[in-house]
């Protein structure tokens, strides 16, 4: 971890972890725009425990983070087959910005 670069967000219940959020502050490659941003690494909530406002929540405690730190955005990847992250960032407000393509060489 690079202090002051990097953010790792837990969520607790009673029974443990329930939610995790790992982000880290970046700048794209110089052809782009050249806008801070903060890039979710990871983003996950316990099945029994999504759709209860936790990823919301971690979320909301990125943007905080990441705009006292200087970013104009947060970018996340999210697999084209994971339909329920797919809904989750497009009710977060997010827009399509990259789409990666993968051929099998096989």
């Amino acid at each position: 971890m690079r202090e002051g670069h990097d953010l790792v967000l837990v969520a607790e219940a009673d029974e443990g972890l329930v939610g995790l959020l790992v982000a880290h502050l970046a700048f794209p490659i110089p052809v782009y725009a050249p806008d801070l941003f903060a890039h979710v690494d990871d983003l996950y909530v316990l099945p029994p425990w999504r759709g209860r406002g936790v990823g919301r929540r971690l979320l909301a405690e990125a943007e905080r983070w990441a705009r006292a730190e200087g970013a104009q955005s947060i970018q996340a990847g999210v697999l084209a087959a994971n339909a329920a992250g797919q809904a989750f960032w497009a009710r977060a407000g997010t827009e399509a910005y990259s789409v990666v393509v993968t051929k099998p060489l096989r």
